[in-house]
């Protein structure tokens, strides 16, 4: 008897099974006559062989079955139509001239960043708008929808505070120091600040980052207004003046750097001016291109002119604006070099500096970033920016974008993902 059609730990079992009995078979039949012959003990010599083999075969069997049964878990039915298992052969490695170089994904930065106020009608905060409401128009172009949209938040700053001695009332002036110290708490520690005062010269200290205490605000902003109120010339006549657009200019170079800080210039002044070698367009388009935020603060009895602000009614680059409010006197061109630079007047009693001060940085920190694609086809030069957010009156004032130029290596690269669809 032979077990080789027997398979598996059951099979073998069976096997087992039918040689012991064949053996006790055998035993009988040879207790029953004379001693056994040559053939019958060969037999039984045989099937013990093959019995003790069959023990020894049993643990290999299960440890065989058990590598089947996990390969295949319980739940998983077997491929019927695989009648033998088969061993891959090992994959030889592809020769050195086939083997791929890893890809490289070259990213550009091409988005234009837009800080843009947003108030209501009457100067008030609004609920939150999505990117959906925001509607961008270049040069009068199409609307364009921003990418996404943020508040400021925390981003650094760095704020020039700029006084005009001559023009402000010594009153509200000293009340400038409780005010100063009021915006202490806002500032965050990597933003940077900077005081500037204008009599017969212009002043400035040095920039103060960061801020370690209210006091370092408040010595920096005496040291200032010592030296300008010395010379002044409200008492006696400058041999050689300074004026305001012209200082204002200079100003608006000196904050624009560090890269990484938006620029903000607080002009406590009425706006008026009759002798600077520049205008007031050209103050608006420096800071544009420079993204050069402006805000005004003025005593609250200071007149100013009145008049729709918006961009339409002041095109970049048109000359002869100095009759927009219907006279060519002297007149304050602060309302219109503030909110076309993304920025606005605000007005202010001396014991209610403090509050205007926190406000003035609450603004700031609350405006929009917006961003949105350049595509290849971008305006060059001055660019008219207007902003909507889908309801009827807001006071929406852009500032300056930052634009990044068309590199021209960069547009004749063949594996430049053009983004021109807007």
């Amino acid at each position: 008897m032979m077990c080789g059609d027997y398979l598996g730990v059951a099979g073998v079992t069976a096997c087992i099974a039918s040689l012991y009995t064949a053996l006790q078979a055998s035993a009988r039949s040879s207790g029953k006559g004379s001693a056994p012959g040559a053939s019958c003990l060969r037999q039984r010599f045989r099937l013990r062989q093959e019995l003790l083999i069959l023990f020894a075969l049993v643990p290999l069997m299960t440890s065989f079955v058990l590598a089947a049964q996990s390969s295949n878990p319980l739940g998983s039915q077997p491929d019927q139509n695989a009648s033998a298992t088969k061993l891959s052969a090992p994959v030889p490695p592809p020769p050195p001239d086939a083997v791929s170089l890893p890809l490289t994904l070259h990213a550009y930065t091409n988005l234009i960043e837009l800080p843009v106020l947003v108030l209501s009608r009457a100067h008030k905060a609004l609920p939150p708008i999505g990117p959906e409401k925001f509607g961008v128009r270049l040069n009068g172009s199409p609307i364009i929808h921003p990418r996404y949209v943020r508040r400021e938040g925390a981003d650094p700053i760095t704020l020039g505070i700029f006084i005009d001695v001559a023009r402000n009332r010594s009153s509200f002036l000293h009340g400038l120091d409780e005010a100063i110290s009021a915006i202490y708490p806002l500032l965050q520690p990597q933003d940077r600040v900077v005081f500037y005062g204008m009599g017969c010269k212009l002043w400035r200290t040095r920039v103060v980052s960061p801020v370690p205490d209210p006091q370092a605000l408040t010595i920096a902003l005496r040291n200032v207004l010592d030296r300008a109120e010395s010379g002044s010339g409200l008492l006696t006549p400058c041999a050689q003046p300074v004026h305001l657009w012209d200082a204002l200019v200079v100003v608006s170079q000196e904050i624009t750097a560090p890269p990484g800080h938006r620029p903000v210039l607080l002009a406590l002044t009425d706006g008026y001016d009759s002798g600077s070698s520049v205008r007031w367009p050209d103050l608006r388009r420096y800071a544009n291109y420079h993204s050069v935020t402006l805000f005004g603060l003025v005593d609250q009895h200071t007149a100013l002119p009145g008049g729709s602000v918006h961009e339409s009614n002041f095109p970049l680059g048109l000359e002869g604006l100095d009759g927009f409010f219907g006279s060519t006197v002297i007149q304050s061109y602060l309302p219109v070099v503030t909110e076309l630079t993304g920025g606005m007047v605000l007005r202010s009693g001396a014991t209610q500096l403090p509050k205007t001060m926190a406000r003035f940085i609450d603004l700031l920190r609350d405006r929009y970033i917006l961003y949105f694609p350049r595509g290849a086809d971008f305006p060059m030069g001055p660019v008219a920016i207007e902003v909507s957010d889908g309801r009827a009156g807001s006071f929406i004032r852009p500032a300056g974008a930052s634009v990044p130029l068309s590199d021209p290596a960069v547009l004749s690269d063949p594996t430049t993902v053009p983004s021109g669809g807007r």
